[in-house]
């Protein structure tokens, strides 16, 4: 008896170990580029400037500045960059490539360029989901309650011509609005050393989308890594 025991006792562990163990397929990530882009001036701080396109250079890039050429009118811009997230999603990351090689960066100290301008410094503000409208203005953003800023500097990074993919910061993403449509995470972009009254400094970089001429350059998001 107790050797028909052992036996049984055999076959069962060897039935238990050949019982394949399930493999879990890791998810892919999913991309997505700015919602909405909204460039926001100093000097006409009641409105934005919509980017539509979110493609290429110009007009329709991704461009901060801070200009301090004249003491008695210096002003900046800011880029406002809005995401829609879909509901249940989770590891939301913000990232920022020049894969095309597109930035373009000057830096002067009073009227004279720099001869090697170095790499832009950029600091990025995080809002708080839904935090506010996709086309906020200059006013909006400056004036924003500190209860709807999630993180005063949430991230900062040094780009220059050509910089490879680099991740800026990772947070929760959005719950869903209260209307069941998906959340909204936001960000606000201005070039560091705003306060040195003496430089002036501005950067450009093409804002592109995975489908685009060129690929995905510029900011984008990833999540459901």
């Amino acid at each position: 008896m107790q050797f028909t025991s052992t036996i049984l006792l055999t076959i069962l562990a060897t039935l238990i170990a050949a019982v394949p163990t399930p493999t879990i397929q890791p998810r892919g990530c999913t991309t997505i580029t700015p919602n909405a882009m909204q460039s926001l001036l100093s000097t006409e701080p009641t409105i934005g400037y919509t980017n539509e396109g979110l493609n290429g250079a110009g007009g329709n890039g991704f461009t901060i500045f801070q200009d301090n050429t004249q003491a008695s009118n210096r002003y900046q811009m800011l880029q406002f960059l809005d995401f829609v997230v879909p509901a249940c999603s989770y590891g939301c990351e913000l990232k920022v490539t020049d894969v095309g090689k597109s930035v373009s960066y000057s830096h002067l100290r009073g009227h004279e360029p720099l001869s090697d301008p170095g790499m832009a410094h950029v600091k990025v503000q995080a809002l708080i989901p839904n935090a506010m409208s996709i086309y906020p203005s200059y006013n909006d953003v400056k004036n924003v309650s500190p209860a709807l800023v999630s993180a005063e500097k949430f991230g900062s990074f040094s780009i220059k011509n050509g910089t490879a993919l680099t991740v800026i910061n990772g947070e929760a993403c959005p719950p869903a609005m209260s209307d069941g449509r998906d959340g909204h995470l936001q960000f606000v972009f201005q070039l560091e050393g705003s306060d040195d009254l003496s430089r002036t400094r501005y950067f450009n970089m093409a804002q592109r989308g995975v489908g685009a001429v060129g690929g995905l350059n510029g900011f984008h998001m990833t999540f459901n890594c």
